[in-house]
């Protein structure tokens, strides 16, 4: 476990949920090993584990907001609305556009790589 005495308050962070990337947040406060982030959840500096999860078993896992971490948050929140996007507003041009990046990212999750 990657060791994350480097939070600071105000800084960004990203929760994780059973090892992927659920969600960003704030730090709001630190004392000592104890970080605690908006909506006042508390986390381990150290190790990074939720620390008031009460008797439910631990899922969660502050770490560091790398570039992978925001990007993956990113491309999971727009596939959960992706089915509500209005596409009828959408100029012909841009469609042909919007067509070639759907193959594009058809091609990345398919093989896992972006060729």
């Amino acid at each position: 476990m990657p060791n994350n005495n480097e939070f600071a308050v105000g800084m960004q962070a990203v929760i994780m949920r059973n090892h992927r990337p659920w969600k960003t947040t704030r730090v709001e406060g630190r004392h000592g090993d104890v970080v605690r982030v908006d909506g006042g959840f508390e986390y381990s500096a150290t190790t990074g584990e939720r620390i008031d999860t009460g008797n439910k078993a631990n899922t969660e896992e502050l770490v560091e907001a790398t570039p992978a971490r925001l990007a993956y948050i990113e491309v999971r929140e727009f596939l959960a609305g992706a089915a509500t996007v209005n596409i009828r507003t959408v100029s012909p041009e841009a469609m042909v556009r919007l067509a070639e990046l759907v193959r594009e990212f058809q091609q990345i999750t398919n093989t896992g790589r972006d060729e």
